[in-house]
């Protein structure tokens, strides 16, 4: 896939099918692509590179059957700690799992406002957004949500627990977050049973 204009830091598939979404970001090496939903490691022949001018997908039925569409989403100019530079709103990173409560992942230069969180093992991705309170962390599969996760996002990062989720030791894992703007809200909505609008 190419002709983005731009090296992605993070990209998103997911077939018209019953595919699993799966997404791969700039900081994972070789060839390894991570489920959202699966509580399944990281694969090969799933997004096998980010290339300089889009993305390159392998032989794996969650990103090239035959006759499947899939849709794809690409995010690049991530927030960089090393040179401090890249986007304002939208950063990747990693960490290495270390069991220990209240573990802050920090050098970020600003709050997120979402966090999603998958480590290389056989766990689900896990996310949190700053409309959910307490210790709360939500999940893309049907898994309701749980504390002692994404424990909350501060100003420079966010605060991990110790669920296997997001901290097992030796365990690493992938993260990306998105800060609020003009082109990105998090919210939360009641529901009532009936069509509504959602007001902003």
């Amino acid at each position: 896939i190419s002709g983005l204009g731009f090296r992605p830091d993070l990209v998103i598939v997911k077939g018209n099918g019953t595919t699993l979404a799966v997404f791969r970001t700039a900081m994972m090496r070789g060839d390894s692509t991570a489920y959202f939903s699966a509580a399944t490691a990281n694969f090969s022949g799933g997004i096998t590179s980010l290339d300089t001018d889009g993305f390159s997908v392998g032989g794996s039925a969650t990103v090239n059957s035959s006759g499947v569409t899939y849709h794809w989403q690409a995010f690049g100019n991530a927030f960089n700690p090393y040179t401090n530079s890249g986007s304002e709103r939208f950063a990747i990173g990693a960490y290495y799992g270390n069991a220990i409560d209240s573990r802050n992942i920090t050098r970020l230069p600003w709050q997120p406002d979402m966090v999603t969180i998958k480590g290389s093992g056989a766990t689900a991705g896990t996310w949190r957004s700053s409309a959910l309170s307490g210790d709360l962390s939500s999940f893309f599969s049907a898994v309701a949500e749980t504390a002692d996760a994404i424990q909350s996002l501060n100003s420079d990062g966010f605060q991990i627990g110790t669920t296997a989720y997001v901290n097992t030791a030796a365990n690493t894992y992938w993260w990306f977050a998105f800060r609020t703007g003009a082109n990105f809200k998090v919210d939360s909505y009641a529901g009532t049973g009936s069509a509504q609008n959602i007001p902003v």
